[in-house]
């Protein structure tokens, strides 16, 4: 959500709040698929001066991108900046040298938000791989936000030291996810459960239907989100073979996919089955809007167990059905959304999404009000707490 500064009277509470700063550090730039860090950062820069750090280029590939570093602001929103490191690359050998442009970097950051008035830095991580930035930075305070699970693995695995090290020595934790608050949320007793939400007003309010939706034949069943691996294609391939009258839409970018390239590959070959590819954040309303069904075909496993899909409260903002693997994130809404563990399950499933009285007025609203409370302006105002706690 975007606040027009020449729109904004301020409280006494803004000009507080306009003497803490925040430095973000994710793995990736700003201009990319949004995730978790978008929504919170953008939010949390029209109560503070936030800076997002972009990410430092190897210094094998900084020939044509010599520059000197920067912080420029990003319209749209009251106090967001981004820092662009220039030519401070990422360098991994001899060691002391990357932590020296680490340094760099963050000092340089914390330096342009005490510029802009701010007397205390907040250092916001996302990942384990930032723990030793706090050693390498003046910082008030330290909040390690976890909205994955980083090892990534399909198969359990402990909490590598590194990430363990981060949760105790962190001034606060926040999780995304019931699993991973069981699995992390005792380590530090400072941690705070924080869900993922939804831009409700974005993904509830009619959109026109996108052009390259328009000749695709109805009903459709749609997924939007980033194609990848933790996707169960089989599950689709059965779907769209047993149904060859529902066409099946894939939206949005490919993601890492291993072996499963070729199985993709196969699956949009099919008559039934479009590939509509990466679409910008402000257009993903209008294409579940326009869907008939909304899936979350995840396969289930000890990887999908932990995640929270942004997708769920967003889907579920736009009144329409939704069929989802029973991961254990989604297990809490089975009044909203129906649960199917196999392909019969997912085709029973589909076939009463399918349905009129699916779509009925009762059924949408009792989803919209469901996303409604996780609204991510409701959500960020606990991070915003935990940002202002600086005793």
């Amino acid at each position: 959500m975007k606040v027009a500064k020449e729109d904004f009277i301020p409280s006494q509470e803004d000009y507080e709040h306009e003497k803490i700063g925040i430095i973000s550090a994710g793995p990736e730039g700003f201009d990319v698929v949004w995730m978790v860090r978008h929504q919170v950062m953008t939010r949390l820069a029209n109560r503070f001066w936030t800076i997002w750090l972009e990410p430092a280029r190897s210094w094998r590939h900084l020939r044509g991108h010599v520059s000197w570093p920067r912080t420029v602001k990003e319209p749209g929103w009251r106090r967001f900046l981004r820092y662009f490191p220039g030519f401070l690359p990422v360098v991994y050998r001899p060691r002391f040298v990357g932590r020296l442009f680490d340094a760099l970097r963050l000092r340089q950051a914390a330096r342009a938000l005490r510029r802009r008035g701010c007397e205390q830095v907040v250092l916001y991580l996302w990942r384990p791989e930032f723990s030793h930035y706090p050693a390498l930075v003046d910082a008030d305070r330290v909040v390690y936000h976890i909205d994955d699970e980083y090892t990534f693995s399909s198969q359990e695995v402990d909490i590598p030291l590194e990430e363990r090290q981060l949760i105790e020595s962190a001034d606060h934790v926040v999780i995304h996810s019931p699993a991973l608050m069981e699995k992390k949320g005792a380590i530090n007793s400072a941690t705070t459960w924080v869900p993922n939400g939804v831009n409700f007003a974005e993904f509830s309010s009619p959109a026109s239907e996108p052009g390259d939706l328009k000749d695709i034949p109805r009903p459709r069943a749609g997924y939007v989100g980033v194609v990848k691996r933790q996707m169960d294609f089989e599950i689709l391939h059965f779907l769209a073979k047993q149904r060859p009258d529902v066409s099946f839409v894939l939206v949005g970018p490919r993601g890492a996919l291993g072996s499963d390239e070729k199985t993709l590959d196969d699956l949009v070959n099919m008559s039934n089955v479009f590939e509509l590819g990466n679409k910008k954040p402000n257009e993903l309303g209008a294409y579940m809007q326009h869907m008939d069904v909304l899936m979350m075909c995840y396969k289930n496993d000890d990887y999908t167990k932990y995640i929270y899909p942004l997708k769920l409260h967003e889907y579920l903002a736009t009144g329409r059905p939704v069929i989802a693997t029973p991961i254990r994130s989604v297990q809490g809404f089975s009044d909203v959304v129906m649960l199917a563990k196999n392909p019969q399950e997912w085709l029973r499933s589909l076939d009463k999404g399918l349905a009129p009285e699916s779509n009925a007025a009762a059924m949408r609203h009792k989803r919209q009000s469901t996303a409604q409370e996780h609204d991510w302006d409701v959500l960020v105002k606990k991070i915003e707490r935990i940002v202002t706690d600086l005793d």
